[in-house]
């Protein structure tokens, strides 16, 4: 809990009772990143491709590239967490918040995916085909380091009692 790794750091880490106030800036911030996703998709897909002589369904098809992406990236994962962190019942069930965090967090790797693949892989000449991106393992390597890292620090830190829960024996 923060207190603990507040007790840890020996510093005094403030949050409130039931985590209202993470969970309120959470959903500010994830309802704004909603509004400006939709506005986006839809000034793009209504003004913006119509002007360039595509249309919405020829950038989004088949199952790689599909229109399926641009709804999950708005509704599982962006909607979805604004509902759980925004109404105080649900919140208040246990692992909820860090669910929602999750969610948000997958939406905005989909974000990247759907603003950056599809950008590179889109035929750009007529005779040309859509390409699928693989990344290598140069681009893996760090992400690997990465969550190697987080988990040896959560292991660090239960070895050192931080992150067991007090008993109250």
């Amino acid at each position: 809990t923060a207190r603990q790794i507040g007790k840890a750091a020996k510093r005094e880490i403030l949050e409130a009772a039931d985590g209202a106030a993470p969970s309120k800036k959470a959903t500010i911030m994830l309802g704004l990143t909603l509004i400006l996703k939709a506005a986006d998709r839809l000034l793009w897909s209504k003004w913006l491709l119509p002007r360039q002589g595509l249309d919405f369904e020829m950038m989004f098809n088949g199952i790689a590239y599909g229109q399926w992406l641009i709804w999950a990236e708005l509704v599982p994962f962006t909607l979805l967490p604004l509902i759980l962190l925004g109404a105080p019942r649900l919140r208040a069930r246990p692992g909820v918040f860090p669910f929602a965090a999750l969610l948000a967090c997958a939406g905005l790797i989909l974000n990247r995916y759907t603003t950056n693949m599809l950008t590179l892989a889109g035929p750009t000449f007529p005779f040309e085909s859509w390409e699928l991106y693989w990344p290598n393992f140069i681009e893996v390597a760090p992400v690997l380091m990465a969550v190697g890292i987080f988990i040896l620090t959560l292991l660090f830190l239960y070895k050192q009692g931080i992150l067991v829960q007090p008993s109250d024996k």
